[in-house]
Protein backbone atom coordinates (compact mmCIF):
# COMPACT_ATOMS: atom_id res chain seq x y z
CA UNK A 1 0.00 0.00 0.00
CA UNK A 2 1.02 3.32 -0.30
CA UNK A 3 1.86 5.81 2.23
CA UNK A 4 -1.05 8.28 2.06
CA UNK A 5 -3.19 5.29 2.68
CA UNK A 6 -0.95 3.70 5.67
CA UNK A 7 -0.72 6.69 7.16
CA UNK A 8 -4.26 6.28 8.18
CA UNK A 9 -4.69 2.49 8.63
CA UNK A 10 -3.56 2.45 12.57
CA UNK A 11 -6.10 4.70 14.08
CA UNK A 12 -9.10 4.21 12.27
CA UNK A 13 -9.21 0.52 11.83
CA UNK A 14 -7.09 -0.36 15.29
CA UNK A 15 -10.28 1.62 16.99
CA UNK A 16 -12.39 -0.54 15.09
CA UNK A 17 -10.77 -3.71 15.88
CA UNK A 18 -10.93 -2.15 20.25
CA UNK A 19 -14.62 -1.19 19.60
CA UNK A 20 -15.87 -4.18 17.83
CA UNK A 21 -13.76 -7.59 18.46
CA UNK A 22 -12.45 -6.37 21.84
CA UNK A 23 -14.64 -4.57 23.62
CA UNK A 24 -18.32 -5.26 21.71
CA UNK A 25 -17.59 -9.26 20.83
CA UNK A 26 -19.76 -9.28 18.26
CA UNK A 27 -20.84 -11.79 16.50
CA UNK A 28 -21.65 -12.85 13.05
CA UNK A 29 -25.34 -12.09 12.64
CA UNK A 30 -25.91 -9.37 15.03
CA UNK A 31 -27.29 -6.07 14.58
CA UNK A 32 -24.91 -3.17 14.53
CA UNK A 33 -25.66 0.51 13.92
CA UNK A 34 -22.45 3.15 12.95
CA UNK A 35 -23.47 6.77 13.56
CA UNK A 36 -20.75 9.37 12.13
CA UNK A 37 -20.26 6.24 9.71
CA UNK A 38 -18.75 8.14 6.97
CA UNK A 39 -16.25 9.45 8.91
CA UNK A 40 -12.13 7.55 8.82
CA UNK A 41 -13.53 5.41 12.08
CA UNK A 42 -16.97 5.20 11.17
CA UNK A 43 -16.36 3.98 7.86
CA UNK A 44 -13.65 1.59 9.29
CA UNK A 45 -16.36 0.52 12.10
CA UNK A 46 -18.78 -0.65 8.77
CA UNK A 47 -16.40 -2.33 7.18
CA UNK A 48 -14.86 -4.74 9.98
CA UNK A 49 -18.57 -4.97 11.28
CA UNK A 50 -19.34 -6.31 7.73
CA UNK A 51 -16.10 -8.59 7.47
CA UNK A 52 -17.35 -9.72 10.95
CA UNK A 53 -20.55 -10.72 9.60
CA UNK A 54 -22.95 -8.58 11.36
CA UNK A 55 -26.14 -7.00 10.01
CA UNK A 56 -24.33 -3.15 9.39
CA UNK A 57 -27.14 0.24 9.43
CA UNK A 58 -24.91 3.14 8.89
CA UNK A 59 -26.39 6.63 10.16
CA UNK A 60 -25.30 9.40 8.55
CA UNK A 61 -25.49 13.08 8.31
CA UNK A 62 -26.17 13.90 4.46
CA UNK A 63 -27.83 11.54 2.05
CA UNK A 64 -24.51 12.57 -0.09
CA UNK A 65 -22.86 9.76 2.57
CA UNK A 66 -24.96 7.13 1.71
CA UNK A 67 -23.21 6.00 -1.35
CA UNK A 68 -19.66 5.26 0.33
CA UNK A 69 -21.31 3.85 3.46
CA UNK A 70 -23.10 1.02 0.84
CA UNK A 71 -19.70 0.88 -0.52
CA UNK A 72 -18.20 -0.34 2.49
CA UNK A 73 -20.72 -2.76 3.45
CA UNK A 74 -23.65 -1.12 5.29
CA UNK A 75 -26.91 -3.06 4.16
CA UNK A 76 -28.96 0.16 5.94
CA UNK A 77 -28.91 3.68 5.54
CA UNK A 78 -30.42 6.24 8.14
CA UNK A 79 -29.79 9.92 7.24
CA UNK A 80 -30.27 11.50 10.40
CA UNK A 81 -30.54 15.45 8.76
CA UNK A 82 -34.04 14.22 7.58
CA UNK A 83 -34.93 10.97 8.98
CA UNK A 84 -36.61 9.57 12.32
CA UNK A 85 -33.89 7.35 14.12
CA UNK A 86 -35.91 5.63 16.38
CA UNK A 87 -38.72 4.99 13.79
CA UNK A 88 -36.39 3.47 10.95
CA UNK A 89 -34.60 1.74 13.27
CA UNK A 90 -37.64 0.27 14.52
CA UNK A 91 -38.86 -0.11 11.25
CA UNK A 92 -35.46 -1.87 9.66
CA UNK A 93 -35.23 -4.30 12.93
CA UNK A 94 -38.95 -5.13 13.14
CA UNK A 95 -39.01 -3.41 16.64
CA UNK A 96 -36.43 -5.54 17.96
CA UNK A 97 -33.63 -3.33 17.99
CA UNK A 98 -29.63 -3.05 18.35
CA UNK A 99 -27.31 -5.83 19.77
CA UNK A 100 -24.23 -3.10 19.27
CA UNK A 101 -24.35 0.50 18.49
CA UNK A 102 -21.10 2.46 17.80
CA UNK A 103 -21.65 6.53 18.81
CA UNK A 104 -19.31 8.69 17.40
CA UNK A 105 -21.70 11.52 17.66
CA UNK A 106 -23.09 11.66 21.07
CA UNK A 107 -25.14 14.71 22.22
CA UNK A 108 -29.44 13.89 21.93
CA UNK A 109 -28.51 11.25 19.62
CA UNK A 110 -27.08 9.04 21.95
CA UNK A 111 -30.00 9.40 24.24
CA UNK A 112 -32.77 8.30 21.41
CA UNK A 113 -30.17 5.42 20.73
CA UNK A 114 -30.57 4.44 24.37
CA UNK A 115 -33.92 3.73 23.62
CA UNK A 116 -33.10 1.18 20.63
CA UNK A 117 -31.10 -1.53 22.73
CA UNK A 118 -31.90 -5.51 22.12
CA UNK A 119 -31.72 -7.37 25.84
CA UNK A 120 -27.78 -7.73 26.31
CA UNK A 121 -26.90 -5.29 23.56
CA UNK A 122 -23.69 -3.08 23.56
CA UNK A 123 -24.27 0.67 23.64
CA UNK A 124 -20.61 2.36 22.85
CA UNK A 125 -19.69 5.82 23.24
CA UNK A 126 -16.71 6.49 21.06
CA UNK A 127 -16.71 10.11 20.19
CA UNK A 128 -18.38 13.56 20.56
CA UNK A 129 -18.60 15.04 17.30
CA UNK A 130 -21.60 16.61 17.71
CA UNK A 131 -19.79 19.04 20.95
CA UNK A 132 -22.23 17.91 23.25
CA UNK A 133 -21.44 14.97 25.67
CA UNK A 134 -24.76 13.75 26.86
CA UNK A 135 -26.11 12.40 30.23
CA UNK A 136 -28.16 8.91 30.24
CA UNK A 137 -31.17 8.06 32.82
CA UNK A 138 -29.72 5.06 33.74
CA UNK A 139 -33.20 3.45 33.90
CA UNK A 140 -32.66 2.66 30.39
CA UNK A 141 -30.03 -0.14 30.48
CA UNK A 142 -31.29 -1.42 33.34
CA UNK A 143 -34.70 -2.49 32.04
CA UNK A 144 -33.21 -4.00 29.15
CA UNK A 145 -30.12 -5.48 30.54
CA UNK A 146 -27.85 -3.64 28.50
CA UNK A 147 -24.69 -2.34 28.96
CA UNK A 148 -22.75 0.92 28.03
CA UNK A 149 -19.35 -0.02 27.03
CA UNK A 150 -16.68 2.59 26.60
CA UNK A 151 -13.74 2.79 23.78
CA UNK A 152 -10.36 4.70 24.46
CA UNK A 153 -8.56 2.97 22.09
CA UNK A 154 -5.13 4.84 23.05
CA UNK A 155 -5.43 4.27 26.87
CA UNK A 156 -5.72 0.39 25.58
CA UNK A 157 -2.51 0.67 23.38
CA UNK A 158 -0.77 2.18 26.24
CA UNK A 159 -1.59 -0.12 28.53
CA UNK A 160 -1.97 -3.40 26.39
CA UNK A 161 0.50 -3.37 24.26
CA UNK A 162 1.11 -6.97 23.31
CA UNK A 163 -2.77 -7.22 22.50
CA UNK A 164 -2.71 -3.78 20.08
CA UNK A 165 -0.04 -4.97 18.40
CA UNK A 166 -1.70 -8.42 17.47
CA UNK A 167 -4.56 -6.64 16.61
CA UNK A 168 -2.61 -4.62 14.58
CA UNK A 169 -1.38 -7.00 12.55
CA UNK A 170 -4.68 -9.02 11.70
CA UNK A 171 -5.97 -5.45 10.65
CA UNK A 172 -2.57 -4.63 8.43
CA UNK A 173 -3.27 -8.49 7.03
CA UNK A 174 -6.21 -7.52 6.23
CA UNK A 175 -5.76 -4.54 4.21
CA UNK A 176 -2.94 -6.35 2.85
CA UNK A 177 -5.72 -8.81 1.20
CA UNK A 178 -8.13 -6.17 0.02
CA UNK A 179 -10.67 -7.04 2.83
CA UNK A 180 -10.52 -3.80 4.23
CA UNK A 181 -10.07 -0.63 2.02
CA UNK A 182 -8.68 2.57 3.82
CA UNK A 183 -10.37 5.50 2.36
CA UNK A 184 -8.61 8.88 1.73
CA UNK A 185 -10.62 11.61 0.72
CA UNK A 186 -7.93 14.17 0.53
CA UNK A 187 -3.93 14.40 0.16
CA UNK A 188 -2.75 18.10 1.05
CA UNK A 189 0.70 19.17 2.17
CA UNK A 190 1.27 20.11 5.52
CA UNK A 191 0.80 23.80 5.03
CA UNK A 192 -2.45 23.21 4.19
CA UNK A 193 -3.03 21.89 7.73
CA UNK A 194 -5.64 24.49 8.11
CA UNK A 195 -7.62 23.93 5.79
CA UNK A 196 -7.77 19.99 6.24
CA UNK A 197 -9.24 21.01 9.90
CA UNK A 198 -11.95 23.42 8.28
CA UNK A 199 -13.03 20.10 5.71
CA UNK A 200 -13.40 18.04 9.40
CA UNK A 201 -15.17 21.03 10.69
CA UNK A 202 -17.60 21.20 8.61
CA UNK A 203 -18.28 17.37 8.04
CA UNK A 204 -17.64 17.37 4.40
CA UNK A 205 -14.96 14.49 5.10
CA UNK A 206 -15.42 11.11 3.92
CA UNK A 207 -13.07 9.07 5.31
CA UNK A 208 -9.41 10.53 6.04
CA UNK A 209 -7.91 13.77 5.34
CA UNK A 210 -3.74 12.53 5.19
CA UNK A 211 -1.10 15.53 5.05
CA UNK A 212 2.05 15.63 3.42
CA UNK A 213 5.05 16.30 5.37
CA UNK A 214 7.36 15.70 2.09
Amino acid sequence: MDFEAGSTIQHVYLTAWYALVDRARLEAGETVLVTGAAGGVGLACVELAHLLGARVIAGVGAAAKAVIVRDRGADEVIDYSCEDVRQRVKSITNGEGLDVCVDNVGGPLFVGLAQLMRWNGRLMPIGFTSGEVPSLPMNLPLLKNYSIVGIFTGAWTERFPDEAARAADTVMAWVGQGKLRPRVDQVLPLERAAEAMSAIASRSVQGRIVLRVR
